[in-house]
């Protein structure tokens, strides 16, 4: 019986597109060691809000737009509107490449070697604990940072001081 629920939930996991990163970290049907290594209870809800999607950025919140955003349209704004690029706004962007968090990522010494390193890290089997708060504590700090500039986007303020009108 047990068998059979962990093949539905693998089936279920891996036909969801919402799903995409959280099937990169997640292959076992099993507690994750970074819920009893993470020290910060802030840092660890955010470490699980990012696993699986459950956050602000723009790749998750351009799905309940209306109308709905596709996803290559579903930029980061800091990277258009600082650096004129149009690069999807999902968890490896503003962990590995976008400059608004590099000040955060030196904070907590969050050097990951490559993304497939990172990837590693965040799954199941990590059990390196500096490593792991490190992680914890950068993306606690991003998606609070990316709260701000959300809001701040949103805001009239400015849309009055760029004239653009930005669907966010």
């Amino acid at each position: 019986m047990r068998q059979e629920f962990v093949d539905n939930w693998k089936r279920a996991k891996n036909a969801s597109p919402k799903l995409e990163f959280y099937n990169q970290v997640k292959e076992c049907f099993e507690p994750e060691n970074y819920l009893n290594l993470v020290n910060s209870p802030e840092a660890r809800k955010s470490l699980t809000r990012y696993r699986i999607s459950a956050h602000n950025l723009y790749i998750e919140r351009g799905r309940y737009e209306t109308p709905l955003v596709p996803r290559e349209d579903r930029w980061c704004v800091y990277c258009f509107f600082n650096l004129g690029i149009k690069v999807v706004e999902d968890e490896l962007h503003v962990l590995t490449k976008c400059p608004l968090y590099t000040p955060l990522k030196n904070k907590f010494n969050f050097f990951p070697p490559d993304v497939d390193d990172l990837v590693k890290s965040l799954s199941t089997t990590s059990t390196h604990a500096p490593w792991i708060n490190s992680i914890a504590n950068t993306i606690h700090a991003v998606l609070t940072t990316n709260n701000g500039y959300t809001n701040y986007y949103k805001s009239i303020d400015f849309h009055s001081k760029t004239g653009a009108c930005v669907i966010i």
